[in-house]
């Protein structure tokens, strides 16, 4: 399938005659403005979403997004998921997942990227593995060790038994010889803290998988890794 293909392009361009022959105006308090062709940013095809036609210009009003500040992984995304498209061209519009949510806020504001480098990373692997993974992502979830807290939240956190060092993603699921997995996320360039060492040591000795990934690629060759091995069989172990 195209994305925007020619009908709903011109939809959008009749609309947009439209609303600025009645005098309307964006959210922004701008008027409509001819469509801008944002084609050129790029061409490179995502090889999480194969069936996606990148060919097709991604095509957005001048009132909406400018992805030549995204990074090209989130191009990619925002060209083969036409959820985000709509978000993107309709304020009104908001999808149900909370992983397309954030991305769409990315996407306006790419600048927040670069302070929350892990948190994004964490986000697109629950967005992809939503999309392409139901199963995996039935079993994962999130273990909300990180970011900056008032004193009375963490201390009520941490009473409620959050410890830290733990690792940042479970996975509830048996698969070979593991009793689940357990996936310490960190940047390309970061590095493990001696008590996270000492929490993947401890996991792995009670016969969990437990590794830790360093940029979105490694993760998500963990996580697949884990989800191809044969149900729970007690043998089956993953070569590193």
């Amino acid at each position: 399938m195209a994305v925007f293909d020619e009908a709903f392009l011109e939809a959008r361009l009749k609309k947009q005659a439209e609303w600025r022959k009645k005098g309307v105006r964006t959210g922004s308090g701008n008027p409509f403005s001819e469509v801008v062709d944002i084609s050129k940013r790029t061409n490179k095809k995502s090889e999480l979403f194969p069936s996606s036609n990148f060919e097709t210009p991604l095509v957005h009003t001048a009132s909406t997004i400018d992805t030549r500040e995204c990074p090209d992984w989130l191009v990619d995304i925002i060209r083969s998921d036409t959820e985000i498209q709509r978000a993107l061209s309709e304020k009104k519009f908001k999808p149900d997942s909370p992983h397309k949510r954030a991305l769409i806020a990315l996407a306006k504001a790419p600048g927040i990227l670069k302070g929350q480098p892990e948190h994004y990373i964490q986000v697109r692997l629950f967005y992809v593995v939503e999309r392409e993974h139901p199963l995996l992502y039935r079993a994962m979830k999130a273990v909300p060790n990180g970011g900056l807290r008032s004193k009375t939240t963490a201390g009520k956190m941490r009473a409620e038994g959050q410890k830290a060092g733990a690792p940042d993603i479970d996975v509830d699921m048996a698969r070979g010889a593991y009793h689940g997995m357990k996936l310490e996320v960190k940047t390309d360039k970061g590095h493990l803290q001696q008590n996270q060492v000492e929490a993947l040591e401890f996991y792995n000795s009670q016969g969990y998988y437990a590794v830790c990934g360093k940029g979105f690629d490694e993760c998500y060759d963990h996580l697949t890794k884990y989800l191809y091995l044969p149900p729970f069989d007690n043998v089956t172990k993953i070569e590193n």
